[in-house]
């Protein structure tokens, strides 16, 4: 039986589920978990369908890749709340079981291991670690990329512009899409600085490099915007897991600078990068990756 179909179903679920997660975030900048776990699994079944026809071991290996994206989603470690360490633990063992297998494998049996099992793998591990740095921010960043991974793990061929045969030839067949859609989401995020620059220009504040990142909000209005606060600082614990605990500490700080007189504050967007990784997640399909272009 041909799953042909899947070349063109697998991006447009990849589409949808993005731009549900898009909207969630641009709306509360927070994503609810539910997404996740129905577009891997749908993603999963998608990836199955695609491998039946292959050997016994590719097609676990895709499984495998699968189920090592969804840990990243499924609230399994709530069963060991009070034992933190031992999640730990638990999740540094399945990376390097996962990493090991993968080394294994390519070693081996290196014609029966799939390119999409690599990309995913590569895939989780690069959000994780983007993650752990800070660079990406929030969870829901990180798993929109681990999850896209699964979805459509690889996309070597854009749908209207194809690349030029060197970077076809070479780099292409090995960069997992989930890493093009962060590149290209990432370059959408270059307006946001130039966009608070012209408005700062217009209100006449020029100080640089201060006007690319800060504009200045009536304090009654800080509650309201997706915002962090950076000028003045206060002392106050600004570690936040939820869209509520986050619109909580905006109102306490503006409670506090409202005792202490002061009507204006300078702050910086929360970016919904959600929304940016879903018109990445398209630009990649259409063009593919933006540095590749202008490299």
């Amino acid at each position: 039986m041909s799953f042909a179909f899947l070349t063109y179903l697998a991006p447009a679920v990849l589409l949808f589920f993005l731009a549900v997660a898009g909207y969630d975030d641009w709306k509360d900048r927070e994503v609810p978990d539910w997404i996740w776990v129905v577009m891997g699994a749908v993603g999963t079944g998608t990836l199955v369908l695609g491998a039946l026809g292959s050997s016994a071991l590719a097609i676990g290996l895709d499984i495998l890749g699968a189920l090592f994206a969804l840990e990243h989603v499924l609230p399994w470690d709530r069963a060991f709340a009070d034992r933190e360490s031992l999640v730990g633990v638990v999740e540094i063992a399945i990376y390097l079981a996962v990493i090991v297998v993968a080394i294994f494998a390519l070693i081996v049996h290196p014609s029966d291991t799939p390119a999409a099992f690599l990309a995913i793998v590569v895939s989780v591990v690069i959000a994780r670690v983007l993650f752990e740095t800070k660079l990406l921010y929030g969870g829901a960043d990180a798993k929109a990329m681990i999850i896209t991974a699964v979805v459509v793990p690889l996309w070597p061929v854009p749908l209207l512009v194809p690349y030029p045969a060197p970077i076809s030839m070479t780099l292409l067949p090995y960069v997992p899409l989930a890493f093009t859609m962060l590149v290209d989401g990432a370059l959408l995020t270059l307006a946001v600085p130039i966009g608070i620059l012209l408005y700062n220009v217009r209100h006449g504040y020029w100080k640089l490099p201060e006007a690319f990142t800060l504009y200045e909000i009536p304090v009654s209005e800080l509650p309201r915007r997706y915002v962090w606060l950076r000028r003045p600082r206060l002392e106050a614990n600004e570690e936040v897991d939820t869209s509520a605990e986050d619109e909580a500490l905006r109102t306490e700080q503006m409670k506090t600078l409202t005792e202490r007189g002061i009507t204006t504050v300078w702050v910086t967007p929360q970016l919904p990068m959600v929304l940016a990784l879903a018109v990445g997640a398209l630009i990649g399909l259409l063009f593919g990756n933006i540095l590749f272009w202008l490299l």
